[in-house]
């Protein structure tokens, strides 16, 4: 009887999960190496002129509603959050006088 490291359709598992494991780890090089040229990018972003960044952000807010699912969604989702953060936004006291308290 063989051993399982010695029969090749085992050694062949081992090989091409070799091969997976190094094209996930490319894919991760790829990712933190992009990541950290994004942020270099947003850096300088802060010292271009106003106009040229308000052109980036228009862009940059294009692309995201074309890859990212529900883009939208999450920046509405997420603004109250922000909002209340910021201290803005409307006052519970003002929204239950506006609409009621519909949960008593």
């Amino acid at each position: 009887m063989q051993q399982v490291g010695s029969c090749p359709r085992y050694s062949d598992r081992g090989r091409a999960a070799d091969v997976l494991h190094s094209q996930d780890q490319a894919r991760r090089d790829t990712m933190i190496n992009m990541t950290r040229k994004l942020k270099e990018l947003l850096e300088r972003v802060e010292s271009w002129p106003k106009e040229a960044q308000d052109e980036a952000l228009e862009s940059l807010q294009a692309i995201e509603e074309d890859f990212v699912p529900d883009a939208e969604l999450a920046r509405d989702l997420a603004r109250p959050e922000r909002e209340m953060q910021r201290g803005d936004g409307t006052p519970q006291e003002e929204i239950f006088e506006r609409f009621g308290d519909r949960g008593a």
